[in-house]
């Protein structure tokens, strides 16, 4: 289930472009899987010289609920099913000189989306087709 205390430390801003972007700091057997959320522009600004993020995007289908699995979002546990568990997973073994390096971002709806905050929802939502013109 979804825990707002993760969303509450790296809020959107609602009337402007930004989106929730995760990074994997880890991943091994021992320690599970480690995410830290970054908050980004969606488009460049020139006013502070912000660049545009790069990112990697996914939307995934949700699967079943029976089979959740635990990860770690800044320090709070989060559940998510069992498919985008395996996905995060298996980045693990990419970051290792595979397709994704330390460092990079992903943009997943299901995780990067307060999906208990309608209005966010609802935002991000409004924003998805230049969310993946932008990857």
């Amino acid at each position: 289930m979804a825990s707002h205390e993760i969303y509450s430390k790296t809020p959107l801003d609602l009337k402007g472009q930004s989106i929730r972007l995760i990074e994997i700091l880890s991943a091994s057997e021992t320690t599970g899987i480690t995410l830290t959320f970054h908050t980004r522009q969606l488009h460049a600004n020139p006013e502070s010289a912000e660049a545009a993020p790069e990112y990697f995007a996914l939307s995934y289908t949700w699967g079943h609920t029976a089979n959740q699995r635990r990860v770690v979002v800044d320090g709070t546990e989060f559940y998510v099913r069992e498919n985008l568990w395996l996905f995060l997973q298996q980045q693990r073994y990419l970051l290792t000189g595979g397709y994704l390096a330390k460092g990079d971002l992903i943009w997943i709806d299901a995780l990067c989306i307060d999906q208990g905050n309608i209005p966010e929802r609802n935002h991000q939502v409004m924003m998805m087709a230049s969310i993946f013109s932008q990857v």
